[in-house]
């Protein structure tokens, strides 16, 4: 597999902290082919290359599996999903993207706020208490 698809997999994989067992199993299928790979109970994933041995070193790659989202916290009487952060948002790029929302089964939303001729001030990055998650649900 080359980087441009390695890179597309692991993207792809589901891992917003708390729920990272998506993509820690994306990431030990990967690493099958180059040692014996394992999912900890703590969800971390080691793949051990070779055999250890005093006389040669030992190296430790190390990164985040998880990634940052959201947490749904209410859903209005339109249909629209209320949210907190789960991890450090950046609110200025969630506007008008497209996020993945999983439950008893999985659905596509897109983040909304309230209109700026509709807002109070004229904030140019809402709140996280103003945005809302269309899924074109009632």
């Amino acid at each position: 597999m080359n980087l441009f698809e390695t890179l597309k997999e692991l993207t792809a994989a589901a891992g917003v902290a708390g729920e990272e067992n998506s993509a820690a199993f994306t990431v030990k299928k990967m690493l099958d082919e180059y040692g014996k790979a394992e999912i900890t109970p703590y969800g971390n994933v080691l793949c051990r290359v070779g055999e250890f041995s005093q006389n040669k070193p030992t190296i430790l790659l190390d990164a985040h599996i998880d990634e940052i989202g959201m947490i749904v916290s209410y859903i209005t009487d339109d249909g629209f999903l209320k949210v907190s952060n789960c991890g450090g948002l950046d609110r200025r790029v969630l506007l008008a993207q497209q996020v993945t929302i999983y439950g008893k089964q999985k659905l596509t939303g897109f983040v909304t706020s309230t209109p700026p001729h509709l807002e109070k001030g004229n904030s140019a990055v809402p709140e996280i208490d103003d945005i809302y998650i269309d899924t074109g649900l009632s």
